[in-house]
């Protein structure tokens, strides 16, 4: 007895691990939710479910969530009644990382992760995964969840369970239950009640905590560290496991309606709203005898936390931290109990706070923020959005949000186009984005037809087998060429035709080079085909919003190896793009199509009139360098084509035109050539 009576400040050290216990499940020991009441005001809930008489409510509208809040080892999270989650505290594990959830209709706290439940099922979860608990993304049809210390559970509305993280002792082992009505974590167990009033768990059975097989006719069950209680339909009390503090010691239990279990007290409310407690009472946390009209008890590390009818909160136990100065609360309407803080969420939607080093930002859960922005989200084939889902979503204004595109096999993703302004990296398959207005983006997947990989220095990459392309380094670096199936950024500049030939040149460290050099082949019967004029030629690269000209390029015409000639593009820290861009950056050749001047043309009889010279020197010069310019070219190139075919057919007409109207213009561009050709220039 000596010696474990030596352990003791030991153990009771461990209570930092109550967060866990604080189960933190839709309905759980520590954290009761609030529930919907008939008149659609929210009172807190007894452990059956059954709604108190109306005590401190708070209204919430139609299509709303009910807030609430829960703890954990020494951060607080609040669920808001749009469905955003709030959390603070310590965050070095990333358990605070809850920005930009969405649609969560419960929430959950664990030692050192939070786990949001989404309201159409599925799941989320941030901070410590070294067990895997957060890897929950593929859960779905999920109604309830609890978060422990190294494990997560999640209750499926057809009453399977299903569990992820640190399994060491089968805790995890959930995947032969059925009927489940309320899942409970401990430390290294897991406890189910079934829908016909009995009870399994699995995991870590050294104190006998899963010793719950003759349980029957039990509505709610609690998982503390080493033990496990029962409340049953009778209200009595069940309690197996370590119970070396008398923690177990509920046998004489009546009228109980809601039970929270931690370390090493367990704590009951009675339905006449007193209170009861056993076990670990060194720091007065089992001193509750003389509390009255009760409606919800929490346990924290080394304290009890009561809540009143009347809004006011009562609390005993360890208060070194100052988690028992709740004396001024008023208007409280749900507690949660961490390690060493109280949380208070009050009637108008305010929090308060005591106790560890959480410092309490002020929140509002039932206010939702004046500036909110849509988020709408599309893919192309060949891959999908897995974070948020492709749809639209609605955030807070400044919200950061995670972006993740997955590719599938035998494609390649190629970058975020749309309303790209907020993203960080438009080519990374995994960014964030900033909402500070309404969006919509879509993430641009394409099919890789060949690539090439190779590492030079002061060399060429040949890769004109695998994507007619040869990039020279200047410096050392890996490259990647890639030939594209398609157009990665689905349509092509206004006015210029494609060489339909679409590159993707990745170089991803450039901290070694100095220049780079693309050059992208092409031959006759590709002009022909595109119908380009050759000499128009230029390099073009995807800047995640449209296809924009290279500012350093050209075209060689020399005929070399098979090829009619190639255009090139010199990359530096100073171009656009610059070498910085090299991340996934697609390129490909677009030039003005050849002829052009279709009206003309027909007027004339011939595409070689020294008449169409000017025209084509304004066209080049003028109009396609502004952008009003180029999308009246462009207009002009999709509607003259069969107007030039109706005026060749008829002589007359093609007299008129070349007279009345193609003649003027042409003297017209003569006599101010030198006006318009100094300005352009």
């Amino acid at each position: 007895m000596k010696s474990k009576n030596m352990l003791l400040p030991i153990l009771v050290s461990i209570a930092l691990v109550l967060a866990l216990i604080v189960t933190a499940s839709a309905a759980g020991a520590s954290s009761v939710p609030l529930s919907v009441t008939d008149d659609d005001s929210v009172s807190c809930s007894t452990m059956d479910g059954s709604g108190l008489a109306s005590v401190m409510v708070l209204n919430t509208p139609e299509g709303e969530v009910t807030p609430m809040v829960a703890a954990g080892w020494n951060h607080i999270v609040g669920l808001r009644a749009d469905g955003a989650v709030l959390a603070a505290g310590y965050n070095d594990l990333g358990q605070c990382a809850v920005r930009g959830w969405a649609d969560i209709d419960k929430v959950a706290a664990g030692l050192w992760h939070t786990v949001g439940l989404k309201s159409d099922g599925t799941v989320v979860a941030v901070g410590y995964n070294s067990y895997g608990q957060c890897e929950v993304g593929g859960w779905t049809d999920i109604i309830q969840i609890a978060a422990g210390i190294g494990h997560t559970l999640g209750l499926k509305d057809d009453g399977a369970v299903v569990a992820m993280g640190n399994n060491l002792y089968g805790q995890c082992n959930v995947g032969n239950w059925t009927n489940i009505n309320q899942v409970a974590a401990g430390y290294q167990h897991t406890v189910g009640l079934k829908s016909n009033g009995t009870v399994v768990a699995v995991g870590l059975d050294f104190y006998g905590q899963c010793n719950v097989g003759n349980w029957t006719n039990v509505n709610r069950v609690a998982a503390g560290i080493d033990h496990t209680v029962g409340v049953k339909s009778d209200g009595t009390m069940v309690a197996v496991g370590w119970n070396n503090l008398g923690q177990c010691n509920v046998g004489g239990w009546t009228d109980i309606i809601q039970v929270a279990a931690d370390f090493a007290h367990t704590v009951g409310l009675k339905d006449d709203g007193t209170v009861v407690a056993v076990g670990y009472n060194g720091l007065g946390q089992c001193n509750v005898l003389g509390w009255r009209n009760i409606i919800q008890v929490a346990a924290g590390g080394e304290h009890t936390v009561g809540l009143k009818d009347d809004g006011t909160v009562v609390a005993v136990g360890r208060s070194l931290e100052g988690q028992c100065y709740v004396a001024d609360w008023s208007n409280i309407i749900q507690v949660a109990a961490g390690t060493s803080h109280t949380v208070g969420l009050k009637s108008d939607g305010t929090m308060v706070a005591v106790g560890g080093e959480v410092e309490l930002p002020e929140w509002n859960l039932y206010e939702t923020p004046e500036r909110r922005y849509t988020l709408t989200i599309f893919s192309t084939p060949g891959g999908s959005v897995t974070e948020p889902e492709e749809g639209t979503h609605t955030y807070d204004e400044g919200i950061e949000r995670n972006l993740v595109a997955v590719p599938e096999e035998d494609y390649r993703f190629v970058c975020w186009a749309g309303d790209v302004g907020t993203i960080a990296d438009v080519y990374t398959a995994q960014t964030t984005i900033t909402m500070n207005d309404d969006y919509s983006i879509t993430a641009r997947f394409t099919a890789e037809v060949d690539s090439k990989t190779e590492t030079v220095s002061d060399g060429t990459v040949n890769a004109t087998d695998e994507a007619n392309t040869e990039v020279e380094v200047t410096g050392n670096a890996t490259v990647t060429v890639v030939q594209f199936a398609d157009n990665p950024g689905g349509y092509s500049p206004t006015g210029f035709n494609s060489l339909d030939n679409y590159i993707d040149v990745y170089v991803p460290y450039v901290g070694e080079v100095t220049e780079v050099e693309i050059r992208l082949y092409y031959t006759d019967a590709e002009l022909a085909a595109a119908s380009i004029d050759e000499e128009s030629l230029q390099l073009f690269w995807w800047d995640g919003a449209e296809w924009s000209e290279c500012s350093n390029s050209g075209v060689n015409t020399t005929s070399t190896d098979g090829y009619s000639g190639y255009i090139w593009a010199i990359i530096t820290e100073d171009t656009t793009p610059s070498l910085e861009d090299l991340q996934g950056t697609p390129f490909s050749g677009y030039g003005l199509p050849s002829g052009g001047c279709f009206i003309a043309t027909a007027a004339y009889g011939t595409d070689t009139a020294r008449q169409l010279d000017i025209l084509r020197e304004f066209r080049d010069e003028v109009l396609l360098p502004s952008s009003l310019g180029a999308e009246f070219v462009s207009l002009y190139y999709k509607t003259s084509p069969p107007i030039a075919d109706f005026i060749s057919q008829h002589e007359v007409l093609r007299t008129v035109v070349k007279v009345g109207f193609v003649d003027p213009i042409v003297k017209i561009l003569n006599w101010s050539h030198g006006l318009w050709s100094a300005r352009s220039s």
